[in-house]
């Protein structure tokens, strides 16, 4: 579940992760980064205005990039972050994204809406030529709870 973008503060559903992990329990966050995709089109700056449009229609667009430093801040070890490539090279698989794309392009004012369905009748076009490319991130982040090692066990 793609759940962390859309947290204006993801400190305290962390904190509950923890809480609520047993003793060496794992804690496995997935989610996409926004603002990186990577989309062939004939003109990249309109793609360059509308991504952070797209990117800010979450609470927390780079909220991969703070997995790390998140998990450490509530207390988790052992923490991996690993990053996979979702392409996509159809308009059946891509068709809602880049609409919601031009979508907030339009709404935050970066792109015109004839812009927007000039930029849609391409991707259509380039997908007809099978041309159609997009990339979008996911990132995974896996972290350990840990317990704090007694005097015991340090001695």
């Amino acid at each position: 579940m793609l759940l962390y973008q859309h947290l204006g503060d993801p400190a305290p559903s962390l904190a509950e992760a923890w809480r609520v992990l047993g003793p060496d329990g794992r804690l496995v966050l997935a989610d996409l980064e926004n603002d990186l995709w990577a989309i062939d089109c004939d003109d990249p700056s309109i793609v360059r205005r509308m991504l952070p449009a797209f990117a800010n229609t979450v609470a927390n667009p780079w909220i991969c990039r703070r997995f790390r430093s998140l998990l450490l801040a509530a207390g988790f070890s052992e923490v991996s972050i690993e990053t996979h490539a979702i392409v996509l090279t159809n308009l059946t698989d891509a068709a809602f994204a880049l609409q919601a794309i031009a979508g907030a392009g339009v709404a935050a004012g970066v792109v015109t809406s004839q812009q927007a369905d000039a930029w849609l009748a391409e991707q259509a076009r380039r997908d007809a030529e099978g041309r159609l490319f997009v990339v979008i991130p996911a990132f995974f982040a896996c972290a350990r709870r840990r317990e704090p090692r007694t005097v015991q066990e340090a001695g």
